[in-house]
């Protein structure tokens, strides 16, 4: 019997072959889609899941109390505060300081040193005991003794040594000074710091380093903020406590907070507030998981919805066509049970299809599934989300199950007689298949518009930042990060400099400071008068510059002669308009009371479109002269057509100056704004993949609308011709419907989206225009593409000739 109900429904699965490869490939690329956002979404909300005692851990912070607002930040000593109130129920406190980035020279074997620069979380011993790390290899209790102990991941373990046991026992040297080293520490470092351990790696979805490696734990560090004199001028880690066993989290909490302690913070006298693990988290001030799980949750939720609702459309169609064989079966004894297990089967070999559809597309894209943005980084892996999309077949089979109960429930209202003659009435004036239609068309207006926006919101970025520049002249001009050169000294980055300027084709040079320009912009204040009385202070950007830097970025002068000595600057016209009054040969004083002449008036360069708070503008900046030894980026003008030519020259010198654990990378300018940007041109390219899939997957329903349109109703138009109706009469009568559905859905999708708009241009100083022309170009464009899918079918069936038509009648 099975195999009967198999035969048939291939049978039925050929003869509508086209319709059903519409649907499978429409519901195996909403799935695989779907399927992405799925796991990105359950990644989020599966933070710190990795910590056995995560419902035993505390974390406390001070506390606005005008805004009731916490940030999570404290001193380092903060739990000896806490320990002076005598609170019960708390077995040990710990300090974990936010992941930085530090340089070392790491002995990877005798007599060799290679420089790595590792994510590095400062902690004390107690981080075993709270978080429960996996030791692979070492002593925890060794590291927690000794002066300068590091314990590296097993990833970075295997990266620098290969076999992680043979890291125990190396030493790595600090090869730059850290803000919180003593002021004996020399500015190249030479700290040595000994491996103690190797330890299991953390999983990224983690509120410690959320999205981000970590690559060591550095314990008894006589470099860090835990044993420095700047305890208490400086707030960048987070205090935990591990309650005792029989203590539950959220009565300690409520407890704690009842008590309403104060604590020390900046010289204010601030609450202090307890809050259940990872809380601030997902409810914090600055908590932007929740947005990042439900974006893609919902994004997942529509991709699907829109594969479903092809899927369904077509699957409920073949089977309603098929009144008559259904009758027939009935008059031969066939009860609801066994149609129902017929359409089922045939819907359960559509939905295999398109699982092998969709498990294929995840297969060949598992190496490119990791996606990066905000300096954050998931990657996919394919076993897990194979495993996950496993479960979501269940619900798409529960789905056909219920689609074929209806259908069945439908074909048993309708009585055998009228059943035998082909169910006339049926298909009624497709009142369900328009609304299908009009739910994908809705959803593919959010994802069209939000991926127009997109991209044309990262066009506007890479057109306004460094604006003097040309997009071209952007792409030609390479970057050269030599902050990551930490073990280079001063006198190796200037000859590294010297000779990558001699590199054939290279037309400019320059030498730029710390993480080159485009990594943020510093704020900082001028004083007008010397003293730094507060009453004269403004509040400007700093960049610090060569002389050459104007001419290298297109910058040409409005006014005055570039500096000549250290005590000369440069200054945005900005700075002219903020003080009223013309700025040349006035002089300026920094936090230092040092005084500078202002030599040159320049137009401003902008380094960034995010929305800034408070009185900060960028384009009230003055330009610093840039000294020798604060030289750590190297941007490099290629002759034009040369660009090749001079990346193959600089790569050839890095690799002579550089050892081989620096994995050489050329980026250009423009690389760097992309990165910098990553938000909109990374989520341009996932917005773009949706909306493209989506708007395929609607114009294929569409197509198959209006062809069984056209042919159920060709008598109709025949006979309307005889009566005199003309071409632009019957185009009507078909194009009217989709007219209807392009202006309704846009209608009511234009508020989700103006308000998904507004909402992401308040994160910038530079929008795009999203007026009439914005929302009418989208609309047309949609329109003509919609009028070129049900045109082609439209035209046909004005050109029918009414005689063949009623004479096969």
């Amino acid at each position: 019997m099975i195999l009967h109900y198999i035969i048939t429904a291939w049978r039925c699965i050929l003869k509508f072959k086209t319709q059903n490869l519409i649907a499978v490939l429409g519901l195996s690329v909403a799935l695989f889609s779907f399927s992405i956002c799925l796991y990105i979404s359950r990644y989020v909300y599966s933070t710190d899941n990795c910590f056995e005692q995560r419902n035993r851990i505390v974390q406390f912070s001070t506390q606005n109390p005008e805004t009731g607002v916490s940030d999570g930040l404290t001193f380092c000593d903060f739990s000896d505060d806490l320990k002076k109130f005598s609170i019960s129920g708390i077995d040990t406190y710990i300090y974990t300081n936010h992941v930085d980035n530090r340089s070392y020279n790491v002995e990877v074997a005798e007599g060799k040193m290679l420089p790595y620069t590792l994510a590095v979380m400062e902690t004390d011993s107690a981080y075993l005991r709270v978080f429960t790390p996996k030791v692979l290899h070492g002593s925890w209790q060794q590291a927690a003794h000794a002066p300068n102990s590091i314990l590296l991941s097993e990833t970075m373990a295997k990266r620098i040594f290969g076999n992680p046991a043979e890291a125990v026992g190396k030493q790595m040297v600090l090869t730059h000074k850290l803000m919180t080293s003593p002021d004996s520490t020399p500015r190249t470092g030479g700290i040595v710091y000994t491996i103690q351990g190797v330890m299991g790696n953390m999983p990224l979805n983690n509120s410690l380093n959320f999205l981000r490696n970590t690559d060591a734990w550095v314990l008894n560090d006589s470099e860090g903020i835990l044993n420095s004199g700047w305890k208490r001028s400086m707030a960048s880690g987070c205090t935990y406590a591990l309650l005792s066993e029989d203590v539950e989290q959220e009565a300690f909490c409520r407890e704690f907070n009842a008590r309403k302690l104060e604590g020390d913070y900046f010289g204010q006298r601030l609450p202090i507030v307890a809050f259940p693990f990872n809380e601030l988290f997902w409810k914090g001030d600055r908590a932007y998981a929740p947005y990042l799980a439900l974006t893609t949750l919902i994004a997942g939720v529509l991709m699907l919805l829109v594969g479903m609702l092809n899927f369904f459309h077509f699957l409920t169609g073949s089977f309603v066509t098929r009144i008559r064989e259904y009758s027939l079966r009935r008059v031969s004894g066939a009860r609801g049970w066994q149609l129902w297990t017929m359409l089922f089967v045939q819907s359960l070999l559509l939905l295999l299809v398109s699982d092998l559809f969709c498990m294929m597309l995840m297969e060949l894209t598992a190496p490119f599934l990791s996606i990066n943005m905000f300096e954050m980084s998931i990657t996919i892996e394919r076993d897990v989300m194979m495993w996950q999309t496993g479960g979501y077949l269940l619900g798409l089979l529960v789905c056909c199950m219920i689609a074929a109960a209806l259908v069945v429930w439908k074909v048993e209202r309708i009585s055998i007689q009228r059943g035998l003659f082909g169910g006339g009435g049926v298909y009624g004036k497709h009142r369900v298949r328009n609304v299908l239609l009009g739910v994908q068309l809705f959803i593919c207006w959010i994802f069209v518009t939000l991926a127009t926006m997109l991209y044309l919101q990262s066009q506007r970025a890479s057109n306004t930042l460094f604006g003097t520049l040309t997009q071209s002249e952007k792409e030609n001009i390479y970057s050269i990060p030599m902050h990551e050169y930490t073990f280079l000294s001063q006198e190796e980055r200037l000859n590294l400099v010297a000779e990558l300027g001699k590199v054939t084709g290279v037309k400019e040079m320059l030498p730029a400071s710390l993480e080159g320009y485009t990594r943020g912009v510093t704020m900082s204040a001028v004083f007008t008068q010397p003293g730094r009385n507060r009453d004269h202070v403004k509040s400007v950007t700093v960049l610090y510059v060569v002389p050459d830097f104007f001419k290298f970025m297109n910058m040409p002068l409005q006014a005055g002669v570039l500096p000549k000595t250290e005590n000369e600057i440069v200054v945005t016209e900005g700075l002219e308009k903020m003080m009223e009054k013309e700025m040349l040969g006035e002089m300026l004083y920094d936090y230092d009371d040092k005084g500078y002449t202002v030599t040159a008036i320049c137009q401003p360069l902008i380094q960034s479109i995010q929305a800034s708070s408070g009185n900060f503008n960028q384009n009230v900046c003055v330009f610093y002269p840039l000294e020798e030894y604060e030289i750590y980026h190297c941007y490099v003008k290629c002759e034009p057509g040369q660009k090749k030519q001079v990346g193959e020259g600089l790569e050839k010198v890095l690799r002579k100056h550089l050892p081989e654990s620096i994995d050489i990378r050329l980026k250009t300018l423009m690389d760097d704004i992309r990165m910098k940007q990553s938000m909109e041109f990374t989520l341009r390219g996932i917005v773009a993949f949706f909306s493209i899939v989506t708007l395929i997957i609607v114009l294929l329903g569409i197509y198959a609308a209006i062809t069984l349109d056209t042919e159920y109703r060709r008598k109709e138009m025949a006979i309307r011709k005889v009566n005199g109706a003309g071409v632009k009469q019957i185009a009507l009568i078909f194009a009217r419907l989709y007219i209807w559905l392009l202006v309704v859905t846009f209608i009511l999708a234009f508020p989700i989206v103006a308000f998904a708009i507004t909402g992401f241009s308040s994160m910038y100083e530079v929008f795009i225009d999203t007026g009439i022309l914005f929302y009418g170009g989208i609309f047309v464009g949609m329109a003509a593409i919609v009028a070129l899918t049900v045109g082609f079918r439209i035209y046909l069936i004005t050109k029918v000739n009414p005689a063949e038509i009623i004479r096969k009648e």
